[in-house]
């Protein structure tokens, strides 16, 4: 609202009642910028960025802080961490966008009987996110539906070699186990079973 200093004035309990976060560090670095204060708007940025390296906001605010207190080159080099960080943030929602949309949008035409255009669709967002578990994943689901249960495996089988981890890996050996199973492989079935119960353990430990 245009009152640094009330405002600075309310962030320092704002430290001490959360020990610390990027968000309280970011809003006194921007107090400081516009009290012209500009050393003590670097340090609150350096603090914000300590503890949430990519946050862009605060990366900005320290290169404007560098750029007014004289140090062009330092100031140079955080302008160029800020694009880089901004451009990631960008790519980051539209990825948070493209995903879920890309899902819903082939379980609809598998829904509709188009089972083709279901696979077409999520191998066309797994080229633009290969490194998208989820995406994979319902491929596998969706190739499984349809009874292409050998090209399912493959697609699982895909995302053990390529080293895919995380909270969705648990699942991968589950849907091996039962592609194995309809396929009569019943050894490959009980291993990926056994691998599934360890991994979701492993999971659940994780969590505690």
């Amino acid at each position: 609202l245009d009152k640094p200093e009330d405002a600075a004035a309310q962030y320092a309990p704002a430290i001490l009642l959360t020990g610390g976060n990027a968000a309280a560090y970011y809003g006194i670095a921007e107090v400081n910028r516009r009290l012209e204060h500009y050393p003590q708007a670097v340090i609150a940025a350096d603090k914000a960025l300590e503890i949430n390296p990519r946050d862009a906001k605060s990366s900005y605010v320290r290169s404007v802080a560098l750029f007014r207190s004289g140090s062009r080159e330092d100031g140079e080099r955080e302008l160029e961490r800020f694009n880089r960080l901004e451009a990631s943030e960008r790519d980051e929602t539209v990825r948070g966008r493209a995903i879920p949309v890309a899902l819903h949008t082939a379980f609809e035409r598998l829904e509709d009987g188009q089972g083709e255009p279901a696979i077409d669709t999520l191998r066309e967002a797994i080229r633009s996110y290969p490194d998208s578990p989820s995406l994979r994943l319902n491929l596998g689901i969706i190739q499984s539906r349809l009874g292409k249960h050998r090209d399912a495996v493959k697609t699982f089988q895909d995302m053990i070699d390529q080293g895919f981890q995380g909270q969705d890996y648990f699942l991968i050996h589950l849907n091996l186990s039962r592609e194995y199973e309809i396929l009569g492989d019943m050894k490959s079935s009980r291993l990926h079973r056994l691998l599934y119960l360890q991994t979701y353990d492993a999971f659940l430990n994780k969590r505690k």
